[in-house]
């Protein structure tokens, strides 16, 4: 591994991706049709179960697969195919995801529709995040401390993040210390900060 992304707040950035990501809601019924037809109608009406439960911004697939086979693949679907009738629109919808999966498609084999799937996304207000002040150069060497690589002890220069300004650069072995995480720069690694004081590391 030659690039690393060190966030601003490596110890609660799950945290933080938890807080603001969209509200998202599936709703699946099991069919096990083939996809002719006679089940499109029973497609529709259950599309139509499905939209009743949940409206929103509504995504539509469905788990389908070539007669025969042991998986499905979720297959994006517009709608309208369903409710408009059009077979040949979601058989070339699952020939095309099969195709960019595997490679391959079998447009002569005959598909069965396993699950038709509705999801349902509420998107949730995005924070703004600040840029930090701009420095050059590399950023001041708050002490130096002992640390254990490689086999042996060696002294490098510790860095405080909370110090560290849009444009720092430096060579490892470094620390690098904040509150929430400790950052061990390696040997043959340089670390640059971006505008928003996200740690670059990249190997030279």
């Amino acid at each position: 591994m030659r690039n690393l992304l060190v966030p601003t707040t490596p110890g609660v950035l799950s945290a933080l991706g938890g807080l603001i990501a969209d509200t998202k809601n599936d709703f699946v019924r099991t069919t096990y049709y083939p996809l002719d037809r006679a089940s499109l109608e029973l497609l529709a009406q259950d599309l139509a179960h499905l939209e009743a439960d949940a409206r929103v911004d509504i995504v539509v697939s469905a788990d389908m697969r070539y007669r025969g086979q042991s998986f499905e693949i979720d297959t994006p679907l517009s709608a309208h195919a369903i409710t408009g009738g059009d077979i040949e629109a979601i058989a070339q919808a699952f020939h095309r995801e099969h195709a960019r999966l595997f490679g391959h498609s079998d447009e002569k084999s005959p598909i069965q529709v396993v699950a038709l799937r509705l999801v349902i996304t509420a998107p949730t207000p995005k924070p703004e995040l600040p840029q930090i002040a701009v420095g050059e150069g590399a950023p001041r060497v708050e002490s130096e401390i002992d640390v254990y690589l490689d086999g042996a002890w060696r002294r490098v220069p510790l860095y405080r993040c909370s110090a560290l300004l849009a444009g720092h650069r430096f060579a490892g072995p470094a620390i690098v210390a904040q509150d929430d995480t400790t950052t061990c720069v390696l040997p043959g690694f340089d670390g640059r900060v971006d505008e928003y004081g996200n740690l670059f590391l990249e190997a030279v």
